[in-house]
Order: C-alpha cells, then structure tokens, then sequence
C-alpha cells in the first residue's frame, strides 16, 4: 500500500522483507500466539490494539490483503473465558472504556480495509464473484424476513447476517493478488485456528464446576466466545485442514494424526450435534484420503486409522467407567432433544402464519439468550425450521439455490483446496442441522473467506509458491 501511496517507496529493500515476513506462516503464528493469549488470559484491551496495529503496518508494506487475513480468520476465538458476554455478568464487553476501546480499534480497522479496497480498484482490481448471485437472493430474504408485519431490529439483524456473508467475500475476491496467493495459505490458516482452538478447549477443563462427583458437567465447558456448542463448529470445520495437507504433502500420514487429534478434540467439546457431525466430517475426510491418495500411497492413512480404531476399542473395554465418567452429561441427555422438536413445531407453525417471508428473526420461536443489548434473537437451532419461520418460503428456496451455486463451485474441476473448502462447509452444514452455527457470524465469516479461495486461487504450480509446510 504504501508502494501505491508513495511511489519512492518502491523496491524498497526493508518494505519488501517486512512484506515477506507478513506472507509467511511466521506472522500467522504470531496472531495465533496473541488471539489465544487474548482468550485463555482474558487481556483484549492489550490484544486488540496490537492486531490492529499489526494489520495496520501489514497492509502498508503488503500489495494485497493478506495482513489481514489472519486477524478475520482467528479474530472471534479471541474473546476471553471470564470475559463470556453471556457467561458473565459483570463481561468486559459491558464496561463503557471498554466499549469506546472496541469502537476505536474496530473503527480503524474497517477503515484500513476500506483504504485497501480503494487503492486495489485504482489499481485496477475488479470482481467478477461465481456465487454473488446466489448470496445476494439469500441476503435479500435476511432482509425480508418478517415482511408481513415489518420489524426494523429483524431487518437489522438480518443485514448483519448479509455483511457476515458476504463482506470479506467480497472485499478478499478484490483486494488479493490471486497469482501470489499460496494455495496452502487458507489450509494452514485453519490448521492453526484449529491448534488455537483445540488449545481453548485443553483450558475449559481447567475450569471451576466441570469436574463433579458424578462426572463431567459440559454446562461449565465453554470459551469467552461460545459454549460447547458454538466451540464444537469451528473445531468441525478445522479437521479439514490436516487433511487437506495428508493429501498433499510428502509424509502426509503425520497430519493424518492431526486430523485424528482434532477430531478428538471436537469430541471432547461434549456438543452431541457436534459429535455426531464432527465423526460424519472426519470419515468424509477420511474416505476422501483412502480414495485420493491410493494405491501405497493409502497404506500410512489406513495405517493410522487401523491404529485409531485400536486404539479406540481397548479404551472401550478396559477404560470403560473413566470414559464413562468424562462423558457423564452427554450419556445424561441421551437422544433427548433438549427441547428442539417444540421449538421445530412451533417454528412451522410460524411458518404457516407467514408461509411468503415468514414471522421475521425476533418473532421466531426458539432458545432465547441474554447478550449485549438484547441484540441476539432466539434461534430455532436448526437452519431449514429458521428459515421457515424467520424468512419464509422465500428464505428456504433462496438457500437452497446458494447451497447449489457451492456444490457447483466445489465439484466442477475438483483440486484438493476445493475439496477442503467442500469439507469445511460440510462441517458448518450440518452441524447446523442441530444447532443455530449458519446464523452466528464467526462460523459464517469463515464460510466466505472459503468461497472466495475455492474460487479464485489459482491452481499452476508454474504460478502459486507453496508455503513449506512438509512435516510436522
């Protein structure tokens, strides 16, 4: 940015090896390093300031965007434990010095990305997005929801849902230089996620009230900026990423291990939902690994899950009561569904009051939380009954139509970055199923960022330079 700015920058030798240094996976990890500091320690007022400050020099000394990808990626794991708007009462997030800090730093930080928007269409940047037009339909029935009986705050709340969706879609699509971009980046992005992740949940369990007489209780199994739940989506959508580097990495059956690592840790989330469909995203992973590696190639995978498999069945019969015990509220609760099929019932219910545009997002019937300003409306916990009551017929078809435009994108010309990018979306997919992740903006933003590589990342290993990620 600063070349654009100030043309006697260029070919700067001290610019260039700052941006080099931004391009590597040594900056990644330094976000990584201050974001989970941020949650397990609590210290966003120190946290935010220096991201931003970083992203800030980032995008100077960088041609493209890419500074900031890290800070979007890893930013909304960053909330601390004690800091739980829900959580806890007396939540950083409600102290007015800290609410001004939030707004200053995030100020400058959409204004940088703004600034870095402009300057690449001066430059001559253009988009040319495959799936806008089926995230704009999508967008517009967010808007729509409740159009019978118009509501401003659901049409707020719907056009946060449409920014989510499709801001840094957009604003990634335009302001990366797509011949530079290494095809591993957003792999090994989300590989690390996952680490600062799988780090949070090793720390929920040293918590006060998790471990009990009778077991486990996973009500106190939560993060500054979700519940098991919420924590078990992005730990889903992060197995993909080993995966993605077992298939395509010399010795790739070491990452097969950390996939089976992150599998365990999206497990020990205790989220049924994220259980259930975390194993359903590791075998497709897994079959995708036996099918495309083949031949001796397959023998280091199969060996590990072999050794998984093992593994997992002496635990069963000589483990028994100590795993019985780690997983007491899961067995607890059983196949209760803690009240989902009411709310399912009441939602198509509201659906048929309102079949067009539906009964918009706060007359929705669901679980209802405390947050910030009462901002958060109550959630159906499954994506098909919330866009039946909050958006209507309209809603449902237009998700649908999006949910084609991205099979379309993944299948047509398969390479191992669009079948992690389909991996990932698999995850929030279906975890949704059961629970209200396609409606939280942190699993969405991750989603987009998805798209735009599966979309525009070229693929010639004459024109993309690999990140040298060969073993572990």
């Amino acid at each position: 940015m600063l070349e654009q700015l100030f043309p006697n920058f260029k070919g700067n030798r001290v610019i260039s090896k700052m941006a080099e240094l931004y391009h590597s996976p040594w900056y990644l990890g330094l976000v990584a390093v201050l974001i989970a500091w941020s949650e397990i320690f609590g210290h966003e007022a120190a946290v935010y300031p220096i991201l931003i400050a970083l992203m800030g020099v980032g995008l100077l000394v960088s041609e493209d965007s890419r500074p900031a990808l890290p800070i979007v990626l890893f930013g909304y794991v960053s909330v601390g434990h004690d800091h739980n708007p829900i959580k806890a009462p007396e939540s950083l997030f409600y102290q007015k010095w800290f609410q001004i800090e939030l707004f200053i730093v995030l100020g400058i930080g959409v204004a940088l990305l703004l600034l870095r928007a402009v300057l690449s269409i001066l430059k001559g940047a253009r988009l040319h997005p495959k799936m806008l037009g089926g995230m704009l339909f999508l967008s517009l029935a967010y808007l729509l929801g409740g159009l019978g009986n118009f509501s401003s705050k659901s049409f707020l709340f719907g056009f946060v849902q449409c920014v989510s969706l499709l801001f840094f879609y957009l604003f990634f699509l335009l302001t990366m230089d797509w011949e530079k971009v290494e095809r591993d980046y957003l792999p090994f992005a989300f590989l690390v996620l996952g680490l600062i992740v799988a780090l949070q949940i090793a720390d929920m369990y040293t918590h006060e009230g998790v471990f009990t007489e009778e077991g486990v209780n996973r009500n106190f199994l939560f993060t500054g900026w979700g519940v098991y739940n919420n924590v078990a989506c992005i730990m889903a959508m992060c197995i993909p990423a080993p995966c993605y580097f077992a298939a395509t990495k010399k010795d790739g059956w070491k990452f097969t291990v950390l996939m089976v690592i992150f599998f365990f840790c999206t497990l020990l989330t205790q989220s049924r939902g994220g259980m259930l469909f975390g194993t359903v995203t590791f075998c497709a992973c897994a079959g995708y690994l036996v099918f495309r590696k083949g031949g001796k190639d397959c023998g280091g995978h199969v060996a590990v899950f072999l050794c998984v498999l093992t593994g997992a069945l002496i635990a069963y019969l000589a483990l028994w009561e100590k795993i019985a015990s780690l997983f007491a509220s899961v067995i607890a609760a059983g196949t209760d569904s803690s009240g989902r099929l009411d709310i399912y019932k009441n939602c198509f219910e509201a659906f048929l009051r309102e079949p067009c545009f539906g009964v918009g997002f706060y007359d929705t019937p669901g679980f209802a939380f405390q947050s910030v300003g009462g901002f958060m409306p109550p959630r159906a916990h499954d994506t098909i009954f919330q866009l039946l009551a909050s958006c209507g017929l309209f809603g449902l078809i237009t998700y649908f139509v999006h949910r084609a435009d991205t099979l379309y994108l993944f299948f047509k010309g398969p390479t191992p970055l669009k079948s992690f990018c389909f991996f990932v979306t698999l995850a929030l997919v279906s975890t949704s199923l059961l629970d209200c992740n396609f409606f939280n903006i942190g699993p969405v933003l991750l989603y987009s960022v998805a798209l735009a590589f599966a979309e525009r990342v070229d693929f010639s290993p004459r024109r993309v330079k690999m990140l040298k990620i060969n073993t572990l």
